[in-house]
């Protein structure tokens, strides 16, 4: 079976000072047996980008892993299933959240206000 997963990371400022959330919502297609193993795929290939190094708006800044937000079944047609690869980002959205509130709101699915910025 084929799963779509949303993984959440967001930048996180090396000064600490968190003066605004840029957080990317990345749509993953993850193949598993199960929803738990694909929970735990999904789960796996967001914690790879904790810690990457760049600079964001001329700041330092390291990429934070913070959750799966959604998980969906996906059908794939059998003759289609060419373009289908475990753990390819298939979509993402780039938005801006207010605050670490918002932030954890949004990655439990929760009704908060967002700036969708791609």
């Amino acid at each position: 079976m084929y799963y779509a997963a949303n993984i959440v990371i967001y930048v996180k400022f090396d000064d600490g000072n968190q003066d605004q959330y840029p957080v990317w919502e990345n749509i993953t297609l993850i193949e598993a047996d199960t929803d738990g193993e694909a929970f735990d795929k999904a789960e796996a290939i967001g914690k790879e980008s904790d810690g990457d190094d760049f600079i964001w708006e001329n700041r330092p800044a390291v990429w934070q892993y913070v959750g799966i937000r959604k998980l969906l079944e996906v059908h794939i047609d059998d003759s289609k299933k060419g373009f289908a690869r475990d753990g390819i980002e298939i979509t993402y959205s780039q938005i801006l959240l207010k605050d670490k509130r918002d932030l954890d709101r949004f990655v439990e699915d929760d009704e908060v206000s967002v700036i969708y910025e791609k």
